[in-house]
């Protein structure tokens, strides 16, 4: 039986592994890129198919349809949207939603697993709560409870045993996966180890702080066309990695409206939120049900109430 101590050992092992791995492995392909020429289209072309698999997976399936039940979609592809959100080496499902929904609830104030905002003012202030909101924040490991925010997660059986598996995700979408696609094509066990380098930890490093932004930069620097309030605090809408992150850089859109399955509410937004528009057609396709949208009336009368988020920091 794993004692307390082991158990937090193990899980900052494990942080370590997933968020230190592929940030060595980009300097070591990048090293070989330009004094070996080890990378070829077909391992670049690899790399983007599995980060739009992962991507897909943390946007549409952690995201809209776990944390924030935007939608309901059949099994076989409620569970291949978290075994692919679990692709991504973001943490299991169930800590992730946890995370997730405790953000919401306490948005920039205190009781926010990674706000920007809470580590004073000015430059350094601005720094360290980039830093903290970007990747420190994964480094605390505090041992409260969470299950108070995952009870409906939780009665989901395939949602319990996707989670239980997270290790087995883990080096699946950083050695095997990409390891034998490449073996596949190149014919060739150095091959396919080059593209399990670009495909594998390389591709995980862009998934990852991609979505790491989205608790950093917006929250730090964009625009904000919703009032701010206690739901909205100082999230913005950042049109610089809209397109890398799937349409979730419309950040304050989703604070305003957190169930919405579509973060691309205002004009011209639509067809910039690609998640949105994947979930649309989903819909069509009859494999997702109970979509829930946010009424132009709703958005109208949100956009002309008043702010009332008074900032503060610590």
């Amino acid at each position: 039986m794993q004692t307390h101590a082991s158990k937090n050992l193990l899980e900052k092992g494990v942080t370590i592994f997933v968020v230190g791995g592929p940030f060595i492995a980009l300097g070591l392909a990048i090293y070989l890129l330009m004094w070996q020429g080890a990378g070829t289209w077909t391992d670049f072309w690899v790399a983007i198919v599995l980060y739009l698999l992962s991507a897909v997976g943390v946007t549409v399936g952690y995201h809209r349809m776990a944390t924030h039940n935007s939608f309901e979609a059949v099994r076989w592809l409620k569970n291949f949207l978290l075994v692919s959100g679990s692709m991504a080496c973001e943490g299991p499902v169930l800590k992730w939603a946890a995370d997730h929904r405790k953000h919401h609830k306490h948005t920039d104030v205190y009781g926010d697993p990674h706000s920007p905002h809470l580590t004073g003012s000015g430059v350094r202030g601005t720094v360290r709560g980039w830093l903290h909101a970007h990747i420190g924040w994964l480094f605390l490991f505090k041992r409260e409870s969470k299950k108070g925010y995952i009870r409906d997660l939780l009665e989901d059986k395939d949602v319990r045993r996707i989670d239980s598996l997270f290790l087995a995700w883990v080096l699946l979408s950083l050695f095997a996966l990409p390891f034998l696609v490449g073996l596949t094509y190149k014919g060739s066990w150095s091959g396919a180890l080059v593209t399990m380098l670009w495909a594998g930890p390389v591709r995980v490093f862009f998934v990852q702080h991609v979505t790491w932004s989205i608790n950093s930069v917006c929250h730090l620097w964009g625009k904000r066309p919703f009032p701010s309030d206690k739901w909205t605090g100082f999230s913005t809408n950042n049109l610089l990695i809209v397109l890398p992150s799937l349409g979730e850089s419309f950040h304050q859109n989703h604070h305003a409206f957190p169930r919405s399955s579509e973060h691309g509410l205002l004009p011209g937004q639509r067809w910039l939120d690609v998640s949105g528009r994947i979930i649309w057609l989903l819909e069509r396709l009859g494999l997702v049900r109970k979509v829930y949208r946010v009424s132009d009336e709703s958005i109208k009368k949100r956009l002309s109430e008043k702010s009332a988020f008074e900032p503060t920091v610590s």
